[in-house]
C-alpha cells in the first residue's frame, strides 16, 4: 500500500488532476448565472489583475520578450534549419529542372507562334491577352502546359497554350479533359 502524502500542495495537484472535467464544468454552470454586469465586473478584475502583473514583473518579462523575440536569434534558427534541409531543397529544384530538360523544351519564337494561332486570346476565358509576360502589364499571359507536367506532359512547344492569369491560376495541375469540364461550367 502506498503512503500519501501529507504535502497539501501534492494533494491538491492530484486532486485538480482527478476532477479536472468536474471542475471545468462548475466553473461553465457559475460563469452562466452570473448577470451581464457580473460578466463585464469579472472581465475588467481580470485586466486589472494582469496590468498589475506585468507593472509589478516588468524587468522578467521584458527579458523574456528580448529572449524570445530576439531578431538575430531568430534568423540563427531559421538558419540552422535551412542548412539542416539544405540538400533536400536542392535536390527536389535539381529534380524538377532535369525533369523538364528530358521532356523537351520550347523557345520564345514558339510562344509567339503560339500567341498569333491562338490570336492573343486566352483558351480559358477568352479575355484579349497583351503580348507581354511582364507581370506588371494588365491582361499579360502566362504559359500553361496544356498536359500538366507533373502528370507526365512534356515541355515541347505543342503541349503550350497561354491563359491570362486567373485561367492559370485556377487550372493549376488539372488534367485536360477536368479542366473542359470546368471552363464549360463556369461559362454556363
Amino acid at each position: 500500500m502506498t503512503k500519501l502524502s501529507s504535502d497539501p500542495s501534492a494533494r491538491f495537484v492530484r486532486y485538480r488532476a482527478a476532477h479536472r472535467e468536474e471542475r471545468a464544468a462548475r466553473t461553465r454552470e457559475a460563469y452562466r448565472r452570473l448577470t451581464e454586469e457580473q460578466k463585464k465586473a469579472l472581465v475588467e478584475s481580470r485586466r486589472e489583475y494582469q496590468k498589475q502583473y506585468r507593472e509589478k514583473h516588468k524587468v522578467r518579462l521584458s527579458e523574456y520578450y528580448r529572449a524570445r523575440y530576439d531578431p538575430q536569434d531568430n534568423h540563427a534558427r531559421y538558419r540552422k534549419r535551412y542548412e539542416q534541409k539544405r540538400h533536400e531543397y536542392i535536390a527536389c529544384a535539381e529534380d524538377r529542372q532535369r525533369n523538364l530538360r528530358e521532356r523537351g523544351s520550347h523557345t520564345q519564337e514558339d510562344i509567339d507562334r503560339l500567341y498569333a494561332s491562338q490570336c492573343g486570346v486566352c483558351t480559358g476565358c477568352g479575355l484579349q491577352l497583351e503580348n507581354s509576360r511582364d507581370r506588371r502589364v494588365k491582361n499579360h499571359y502566362e504559359v500553361d502546359h496544356v498536359m500538366p507536367v507533373a502528370l507526365g506532359g512534356s515541355n515541347t512547344a505543342d503541349n503550350l497554350q497561354l491563359l491570362c492569369c486567373p485561367c492559370n491560376r485556377r487550372k493549376h495541375a488539372m488534367h485536360p479533359d477536368e479542366w473542359a469540364a470546368r471552363i464549360q461550367k463556369l461559362s454556363a
